[in-house]
């Protein structure tokens, strides 16, 4: 009887010594299939240029190769718009030696010590701008918008405080449409425009075009040296060239108006009410730290029709709808979402629809979240067909 529990003793410690490694054995093969899994996550969102929103398809047709533009994207962009700085006639895309030179200085290494070393509370602004600086920064630059600022007005935002830097996009030719919205801006809305409210109003320029463009230039120069409010880019300024013009925006903003709180972006011939604009800036940044508001678009498909002013080919954009996007006509955001999206926009090809391109594709690429507000909404005075664009 005492053999056969012993026996019996023996066999249970067998079988329960036999669990026990099996459970081990599962427990680290559990183990190494999620290592797998995720090292394997990691190199697929490093090979898409658009983080969480490219698919294979839509990355295919502007990037051949991470490392560098699409050659067919580079030639049908240069084909319909020559971007082209003022002493240098090289085309938007720069070498590689010049990329990495950008991508040295939008390194990591350019964060500020307390987003580099990890000191960031969590659900702080500065734990999401550190987030999605470090999503973005992942992926090779292809664009160093190597274009400079012909006039640069440096004092408009230095060593003061600014609330709203309120960006206009017009076009060179469009003078008696500026001059109407400064009116409109220092007159109708004279409450905000003082002191304690800090708002800083700039036009954004590219250079004329045609056999007029000397007398044009001159017109602007004068116009500059009257109100210190144009911001004029080293790029042509054609509606080809809106995307290189919003980005200018981003870089400019970035660069020199960085203090500044929210940034507000709208056409010379858009009539917008400002003060609502900034009361719903104000209210959605104590929802959410970073956001875009706007009129949003989730519906629109590409045109297709080659006569038309707006014909996208698929050998452009593949796919058969846009992103969500906002509308350009007038939109705001938080100064740090300017910054990100210039970052997004050194690594993202250009696409000459501003607004699917910036607040589209770019923000897609950030996971910036998009709202639709009525306070952003437009309407133009006169008809677009009126203006240079």
């Amino acid at each position: 009887m005492r053999c056969i529990s012993c026996t019996k003793r023996k066999l249970w410690w067998s079988s329960f010594a036999l669990l026990a490694v099996s459970v081990t054995i599962l427990s680290n093969v559990a183990i190494l299939a999620r290592l797998f899994l995720s090292t394997y996550k990691q190199r697929l969102n490093a090979v898409s240029p658009a983080h969480g929103f490219y698919h294979l398809r839509f990355a295919q047709n502007f990037h051949t190769d991470i490392q560098k533009p699409s050659t067919t994207h580079t030639l049908e962009f240069l084909a319909t718009s020559v971007t082209r700085s003022v002493t240098d006639a090289r085309p938007t895309y720069r070498s590689h030696d010049e990329i990495h030179e950008a991508e040295g200085y939008f390194s990591n290494q350019t964060l500020p010590s307390y987003l580099r070393e990890g000191l960031l509370k969590p659900g702080t602004k500065e734990e999401a701008i550190a987030r999605k600086l470090m999503s973005v920064r992942r992926h090779k630059i292809v664009n160093s918008h190597h274009y400079g600022y012909r006039i640069n007005p440096l004092h408009v935002c230095a060593n003061k405080v600014v609330e709203i830097v309120l960006c206009v996009v017009s076009a060179v030719k469009n003078v008696n449409f500026r001059h109407r919205f400064r009116y409109a801006i220092k007159s109708g809305y004279a409450g905000i425009w003082n002191e304690i409210n800090q708002v800083v109003l700039l036009f954004f320029l590219g250079l004329p075009t045609g056999d007029d463009s000397q007398s044009l230039q001159e017109m602007v120069n004068n116009e500059s040296l009257v109100y210190g409010d144009i911001v004029q880019g080293t790029y042509l300024d054609t509606y080809r060239n809106l995307s290189i013009k919003t980005v200018s925006i981003l870089k400019w903003v970035s660069t020199y108006c960085s203090n500044a709180n929210f940034v507000i972006k709208t056409d010379d011939d858009c009539d917008v009410n400002i003060p609502l604009m900034i009361t719903e800036l104000h209210k959605k940044q104590q929802e959410v730290p970073l956001f875009i508001l706007g009129k949003v678009s989730r519906k629109l498909t590409p045109v297709r029709i080659a006569k038309s002013k707006w014909y996208i080919p698929r050998s452009l954009y593949g796919e058969d709808k846009f992103p969500t996007f906002m509308y350009g006509g007038s939109q705001g955001y938080p100064t740090a979402v300017a910054k990100l999206l210039y970052e997004a926009s050194l690594r993202i090809p250009l696409f000459w629809l501003e607004d699917v391109y910036i607040s589209g594709i770019c923000a897609s690429m950030l996971n910036i979240p998009r709202f639709d507000s009525p306070a952003f909404y437009f309407s133009h005075f006169p008809p677009p067909s009126e203006t240079e664009y």
